[in-house]
């Protein structure tokens, strides 16, 4: 059984949390709200490992109201102090956090539908290479692409690129270079060159993957960049080789409830987060499962988020 870990209980079941800068932590909640915490654990006598005493290591900065539904996703805007989030009713929305006695919040709704009924924003990033660029992904599928500026991080209202390839919600976007991969509820994988977003005559659309009986929910890059790592609905690691669309390479069960979260640790280990509560290091090609580093009582994780010195966070239904 894993060590205890550090552990911060928040107002209200958190449907994401993201690191804006090393030490300053927001989660989006159900109910709408950004908390931001500043974080930093005390450590033990080596002073490389956090310890699970937070007592004096967390403290509540600022809950602001950002949406009227649930916060799906935060990430850290191009502009010093600001982030953008994305709700449950299809909406964005840029948050200037410089003066936290005001924050400054502009929200628009995402090309809503005909029927005027809200669509669910489930992906948002900004792709690392051109942070100028925001991919959103929908609860129906759709994916857009929208300009963002630098020096404010305010997001145009207006897609430069739509794309409706997905007949089921995207669940995330693992980035390679110009490229975005999109994984989908409907059991296919996209791809697309988001160089080419913008300019007339070219087609940032690349490949969608033959349709799997899965949902992909996470993934990363391993392997240099030459594999393709996917956690999926039924528990098992679905591997494709990077550029090879068509069909999964090699599949790595175990996990008995769906992975929901997955991220990087190097080349040939990832960190999942499961259904079941549990959070696991597993070694993929040659696949293997290396142990249990935390739980959340049985209760599912929601996400797993890289922070500063190795320290990670992850999230759940327990409020956690």
């Amino acid at each position: 059984m894993a060590d205890e870990l550090p552990s911060l209980t928040l107002s209200a079941q958190p449907f994401t949390c993201r690191f804006l800068t090393p030490t300053l932590l927001s989660c989006g909640l159900i109910t709408g709200h950004c908390e931001l915490h500043t974080v930093s654990p005390r450590r033990d006598a080596s002073g490389l490992h956090p310890t699970s005493d937070m007592s004096d290591g967390l403290t509540l900065l600022k809950r602001l109201r950002v949406f009227t539904s649930a916060v799906r996703r935060i990430v850290p805007g191009p502009a010093p102090n600001t982030f953008i989030a994305c709700s449950s009713h299809g909406q964005v929305a840029t948050v200037d956090y410089a003066d936290l006695s005001s924050p400054s919040i502009s929200t628009f709704t995402a090309s809503p539908p005909a029927s005027g009924l809200p669509v669910g924003l489930s992906a948002l990033s900004l792709p690392p290479s051109l942070p100028s660029l925001l991919v959103t992904g929908s609860d129906s599928g759709a994916i857009r692409v929208y300009p963002v500026s630098a020096q404010s991080s305010a997001v145009s209202s207006t897609p430069l690129y739509t794309s409706t390839v997905h007949s089921d919600y995207v669940s995330s976007f693992v980035f390679k270079g110009t490229a975005c991969v999109a994984l989908g509820g409907d059991g296919r994988i996209s791809c697309h060159e988001l160089s080419k977003v913008g300019q007339e005559g070219k087609d940032p659309f690349v490949r969608v993957s033959d349709e799997q009986d899965d949902e992909f929910l996470a993934g990363a890059c391993i392997k240099g960049g030459a594999k393709l790592v996917l956690g999926t609905q039924s528990g098992v690691l679905s591997v494709f080789g990077w550029g090879k669309w068509g069909d999964i390479e090699t599949r790595f069960p175990g996990h008995p409830e769906s992975v929901d979260a997955l991220v990087k640790v190097d080349e040939n280990t990832v960190l999942t987060g499961s259904s079941d509560g549990m959070l696991r290091v597993s070694q993929v090609q040659p696949d293997k499962f290396l142990g249990v580093f935390g739980d959340h009582g049985g209760f599912p994780v929601e996400g797993l988020e890289w922070g500063e010195g190795g320290v990670i966070a992850s999230w759940s239904h327990d409020d956690v």
